[in-house]
């Protein structure tokens, strides 16, 4: 959401200010950016500076993802609406939207890469490297949940947000030896897994809120 409009091309770490975020990510854009600004004064602009770490992170999904529709985001609408078996299983947009999509195990064995490789304010891509279109991410979650002719609708009056969003992870692969291990099936059926896991225990379709406790790294 920080990033600049790039067309249909990923977007490298240095393009974070070349220009306004998407006008629908406007606020929650600069709030980001800011955060990293401070990130920076304090580890170059103060008397005694402290070691911090910035990522940016491409569309991370798997366990205790926001399932409930109004926080939700795409991949885990989705997985809720095929787990409901919903009759139209309708998708915002024309299905036609782009996304990095990158499963928790990788991005927080990233994220553990860059602690321990990064010593000072240098922000860092993750991603898996590759676009998804969202309705080749419903197919493959059809696919996995053994959803057979599912009556899949596309409503293009929805809010679809930003056509393609892709990021540039050649300095995460160079700078941190970071390469994910997790494709795309595997990980939606590992996050299919959890969460009918959590409606067969809790009998709800809205799993509990995060518990850091409960998450490990596989």
């Amino acid at each position: 959401a920080a990033y600049p409009p790039s067309g249909d091309r990923p977007v490298s770490e240095a393009e974070m200010f070349a220009g306004d975020p998407y006008e629908a990510y406007f606020s929650v854009g600069w709030m980001k950016r800011y955060g990293e600004v401070l990130c920076r004064i304090y580890s170059e602009k103060i008397k005694d500076p402290m070691k911090t770490v910035v990522v940016r992170p491409s569309n991370v999904y798997g366990p205790y993802d926001k399932f409930d529709f109004e926080r939700s985001h795409v991949t885990a609408a989705l997985i809720r609406k095929v787990v409901e078996r919903q009759d139209p299983l309708e998708v915002w947009g024309t299905g036609e939207d782009v996304r990095d999509l990158l499963y928790v195990d990788d991005f927080i064995a990233a994220v553990m890469l860059a602690m321990a490789t990064l010593d000072r304010f240098d922000p860092v891509n993750i991603g898996f490297g590759k676009g998804c279109r969202v309705r080749d991410v419903l197919n493959t979650i059809l696919e996995v949940d053994g959803f057979k002719n599912a009556h899949v609708v596309v409503n293009p009056t929805k809010p679809s947000m930003i056509p393609v969003r892709l990021v540039d992870v050649e300095k995460a692969r160079v700078q941190l030896g970071f390469s994910p291990k997790i494709n795309l099936q595997a990980g939606l059926k590992k996050t299919l897994r959890w969460y009918r896991e959590q409606i067969e225990t809790q009998g709800r379709m809205e799993p509990v809120q995060f518990n850091a406790a409960h998450v490990r790294a596989s």
